[in-house]
């Protein structure tokens, strides 16, 4: 949401976004990037951090799906989300799967219908079939607007987690690193998933 405002304000500088991968604070460390959006956990000694905001996590559905006919804002219950088939993200080579690590022991039960690097393919396989693809809630929502799939709200266990901005003390004190900081923490917060896909 914030480039429009840095597009505005500096237009000429170039956001150059990286692919997540395991070693990004070694790189953030070493100076080969600037700054680092995450929603995992990080050391506190090995960089500084920004909350920006918390997340939480809707289920995305075919609209033909047997759990899409209760309202978008009444979670699934851990039955009926280890029922069916799942999609699941892999978009770091950290292979970090969030939601195994909510399910604990229960993991064992849910199925994994494909795994995909990229977005482009979700929509159809979920459009054919009556996978669940579990996602945050600002990636959920466009994926359902655009190719008119259902939501649901995530089951309980799966919570929340919080994406934070992260910087080595390099360049902690760089005023155009000072300024992206702000404009990155500066963000209006979207509508409600459940509000806008139900």
């Amino acid at each position: 949401p914030a480039l429009p405002a840095i597009h505005q304000q500096a237009p000429g500088a170039a956001i150059d976004i990286q692919p997540l991968s395991a070693d990004i604070l070694m790189r953030l460390a070493a100076g080969e990037l600037d700054m680092v959006i995450s929603g995992l956990d990080s050391d506190p000694s090995l960089a500084h951090e920004r909350y920006l905001f918390t997340e939480s996590f809707s289920c995305v559905l075919s609209p033909h799906h047997p759990l899409a006919d209760k309202p978008a804002h009444i979670p699934l219950t851990t039955d009926e989300f280890l029922a069916y088939p799942h999609i699941s993200m892999v978009i770091s080579d950290t292979e970090f799967d969030r939601i195994n690590m909510r399910l604990g022991k229960a993991a064992e039960q849910r199925r994994i219908l494909a795994r995909l690097p990229y977005f482009h393919a979700a929509p159809h396989i979920i459009g054919a079939s009556d996978a669940i693809m579990t996602l945050p809630n600002r990636s959920a929502l466009p994926l359902v607007q655009s190719h008119g799939l259902r939501c649901r709200k995530a089951p309980e266990f799966i919570g929340t987690f919080d994406y934070k901005l992260l910087w080595h003390e390099r360049a902690h004190r760089d005023p155009a690193i000072t300024w992206l900081c702000e404009m990155m923490a500066v963000s209006e917060e979207p509508a409600p998933l459940h509000a806008l896909c139900a």
